[in-house]
């Protein structure tokens, strides 16, 4: 798990990691707790959970390659030439293009790390007491993607310049936090 955070660039890597690393956490969990029969009552909420938790891993799991991608395509916007006007109005375009995508990226994440750390809440009542320590940690790990993924973000808006996109992020960001 951790060796796809280390062939990245380490940041954005390590939000997704965090997030997915929390949901595999809850799915182990609702995998205990479903192997209780005095959780009987529980259980067809359980493996929903658990279905939903293994979906938003697997979307985690794609946001990786998109994060290092869009970090990359910053870099190769930031090293354009600028010698002549042209060449700066070229670059101006490609830092923005760039920077948009390098904040939708970890935007999605966070949206992604939040919805985990939702469910993973919602689990605590309806899981195994036994495991209410790793549901700790999984939130804890959700929380810390999300806020690491929205630091992301708000770093890329200056580079941006489009203050509808920068309304927009400033307003899904608010509502995860």
């Amino acid at each position: 798990m951790f060796a796809f955070m280390l062939a990245a660039e380490l940041g954005g890597s390590l939000h997704v990691g965090l997030a997915a690393l929390g949901a595999a956490l809850a799915e182990m969990v609702c995998k205990l707790s479903l192997g209780k029969k005095s959780l009987a009552a529980n259980h067809e909420r359980i493996q929903m959970a658990l279905a939903r938790l293994g979906e938003l891993r697997a979307q985690l799991s794609t946001q990786v390659d998109r994060d290092a991608a869009s970090y990359d395509a910053v870099v190769a916007a930031l090293r354009q030439p600028k010698a002549t006007e042209a060449e700066q109005t070229e670059r101006a375009r490609a830092v923005k293009k760039a920077s948009t995508i390098a904040s939708q990226v970890p935007l999605a994440t966070a949206e992604l790390g939040a919805e985990t750390q939702r469910l993973i809440q919602e689990l605590r009542p309806i899981t195994f007491a036994g495991a209410a320590s790793d549901l700790a940690v999984a939130s804890h790990m959700a929380g810390a993607a999300v806020q690491g993924a929205v630091e992301n973000v708000r770093a890329n808006l200056p580079s941006i310049r489009d203050g509808e996109w920068i309304a927009e992020a400033e307003a899904r960001i608010k509502r995860l936090l």
